[in-house]
């Protein structure tokens, strides 16, 4: 999803193609676009398609509208709000700190076995031998994080992935889960 620069004016739906669509005259062709994305902005998503059909000045809708609609719509998917790298937590899961923590622990025991041997086979060795110890590496399997950049990310994209695979997408749920439970706490005081 992210990639080149995209313009944030540029449009992000295909050209319809409908040489017997009879035009009419078309009230909202004579707004400025600014004004045109400020009524958009109190209409849901369905009341958007809708307007898209009936209205050739809804037809197309620029890039930089998704990225209002996802920062709107959906709070609690931080990427939108920042540029800064995650928090080391938000992308390592329990399973993997468990499994890292028995491969510590068996690296450990392999050295403690390796020490001893040395120490009683080759005692010489045994001070360069545990100055080169190998170091047990952490976390090698973590996904690199993929920013969602503002000028590179198709935001159209990103929104429908989310809304037609939201059924899916668990952990995207329990993110809002708790941003609605805390802002309720927030709005309470």
């Amino acid at each position: 999803m992210s990639g080149e620069e995209l313009d944030p004016d540029s449009g992000v739906f295909q050209p319809r193609n409908q040489p017997n669509r009879r035009v009419n005259y078309d009230p909202f062709g004579l707004l400025p676009p600014e004004l045109s994305h400020m009524i958009l902005s109190y209409l849901s998503s369905k009341d958007i398609a809708a307007l898209r059909v009936v209205s050739r000045a809804y037809e197309q809708l620029p890039m930089s509208f998704f990225y209002g609609l996802i920062r709107n719509d959906m709070p609690w998917l931080w990427e939108v709000w920042s540029d800064e790298a995650p928090s080391f937590w938000t992308n390592t899961a329990k399973s993997e700190l468990l499994a890292q923590e028995k491969a510590r622990l068996q690296h450990e025991e392999a050295l403690e076995h390796y020490r001893g041997v040395i120490e009683e086979e080759m005692p010489e060795m045994y001070d360069d031998w545990v100055a080169a110890e190998p170091a047990f590496e952490t976390l090698s399997n973590v996904v690199p994080y993929d920013r969602l950049l503002r000028t590179r990310t198709n935001w159209f994209e990103v929104y429908r992935a989310i809304t037609v695979n939201w059924k899916e997408l668990k952990g995207l749920q329990n993110r809002k889960r708790i941003w609605d439970s805390l802002s309720k706490l927030v709005l309470s005081f």
